[in-house]
């Protein structure tokens, strides 16, 4: 009870989500979409709701996607063989 009661004044003190933040918490990742008094809802990527306890938040390490300006990703590219280089990166 005393962890839920303080991760709950921390967090109100501290405010560290915010409503449209992307985070990861406890292998979940997902859109804050509300912010309760005892959870925070996270809307995952395949539209699934997600409550997660504010002792969770709180004890645990979020990560912050929101905040981060450029972000490493993978991308498949395929190139014609018979079409130079320079007119493929035109398209």
């Amino acid at each position: 009870m005393f962890k839920y009661f303080l991760g709950e004044i921390l967090l109100l003190l501290h405010e560290p989500l915010q409503l449209g933040d992307r985070i990861i918490v406890e292998g979940f990742e997902g859109t804050v979409e509300k912010i309760l008094r005892r959870s925070t809802q996270i809307i995952s990527e395949r539209g699934e709701p997600v409550i997660v306890p504010k002792a969770i938040v709180f004890t645990n390490s979020v990560r912050v996607l929101t905040t981060i300006t450029h972000r490493p990703t993978n991308l498949g590219l395929i190139l014609a063989y018979e079409i130079g280089l320079p007119e493929q990166l035109k398209h």
